[in-house]
């Protein structure tokens, strides 16, 4: 994205990247503009997996000019193109939704002790549950930042955790927006693929976690 956006404002290279100190020239680590464009371009056919390594034309660029060794780690969640299909009954939610009311309750407790010190609280409510810090994060905004009575939009999800974090704080509703098939059997939950989304629908609160930076 990033890229993008310097590609559209400067179509050039600019005098920023000219004098970046570096024994590797800047502009090496930035593929051409039209390469950029093209990639935008490109869908990956339904049906087709992913493939097996980085395709030879990105090697140069992702690897600093071939100086970074390069090896190949693959994870498939395509299901070799087919796609996946989480499910989750009513009654696995109401489990998920318990543990994340208990989740809320100890980051709550946190935030009375430690007066709202963030690594604090981080700290607190990590050795009094199975969280990590990006979720006690999450909580902690939730606390500042009520959702109460709000759609909630959530982007990528692979079971509800999330989704059931914002239930326990008051949310009416909460649509997750998901690539691959997800089935939530919750009267406040609603799933979506991306071509689904729609433009015209607004939510009152956006969330998401480790999605975008994959």
């Amino acid at each position: 994205v990033l890229l993008g956006v310097w590609c559209n404002a400067e179509r050039q290279t600019s005098s920023w990247w000219e004098s970046a100190r570096s024994d590797v020239p800047a502009v090496e680590l930035l593929p051409p503009c039209a390469e950029l464009d093209a990639f935008r371009g490109r869908r990956l056919r339904r049906g087709a997996a992913p493939p097996p390594s980085l395709p030879a034309e990105y090697v140069a660029n992702c690897t600093l000019g071939h100086r970074v060794p390069l090896a190949d780690f693959v994870v498939d969640d395509s299901e070799q193109g087919e796609g996946t299909h989480y499910t989750f009954n009513a009654r696995a939610v109401e489990r998920i939704l318990a543990s994340a009311q208990t989740a809320k309750a100890r980051v709550q407790q946190c935030l009375a002790q430690e007066t709202g010190r963030l690594e604090a609280v981080t700290r607190c409510a990590i050795a009094g549950a199975s969280l990590s810090e990006s979720e006690v994060w999450l909580l902690v905004a939730l606390h500042r930042w009520p959702v109460e009575n709000h759609h909630v939009l959530v982007f990528g999800s692979a079971d509800p955790w999330i989704e059931t974090i914002l239930l326990a704080h008051g949310a009416a509703h909460v649509t997750t927006v998901e690539y691959n098939q997800l089935t939530l059997s919750h009267p406040r939950m609603t799933t979506r693929q991306p071509a689904q989304l729609g433009a015209n629908i607004k939510y009152d609160s956006v969330v998401s976690i480790s999605s975008f930076d994959h």
